[in-house]
């Protein structure tokens, strides 16, 4: 069995995974996410107050998070299931801190940097 720091190292070593973002793309460009076999996932575009059109990142991460805790709670349970569930809800935190930072510097819902 691999120690963590084996894991670790190995993980820096690996190729990086291709990219779903074609090449040339710009920041106006990235709404949907195209998988093999057709499949894709299309992400809000605008203010949510204009209307709902698509998922959020939130959303997204939720979904992950109960697609890994279905395995955990079977039979494929594993450490690495349980760290992938630990890293996504830190995703989640920290991607619900900028939001909370985004409303309180009064730029959410524009297409303005928060500081």
């Amino acid at each position: 069995m691999q120690t963590q720091e084996e894991i670790d190292r190995s993980a820096k070593c690996e190729a990086p995974a291709p990219s779903l973002i074609p090449a040339g793309t710009s920041d106006s460009d990235l709404k949907t996410y195209e998988f093999p076999g057709g499949f894709s996932v299309k992400f809000q575009n605008g203010a949510m107050e204009l209307g709902r059109n698509g998922a959020i990142t939130e959303e997204v991460l939720d979904m992950l998070i109960e697609h890994f805790n279905y395995f955990q709670k079977g039979k494929y349970a594993c450490r690495e299931n349980a760290l992938v569930i630990t890293k996504l809800e830190e995703a989640k935190h920290w991607a619900l801190h900028r939001k909370q930072l985004r409303e309180a510097q009064d730029v959410k819902g524009r297409a303005a940097a928060h500081v």
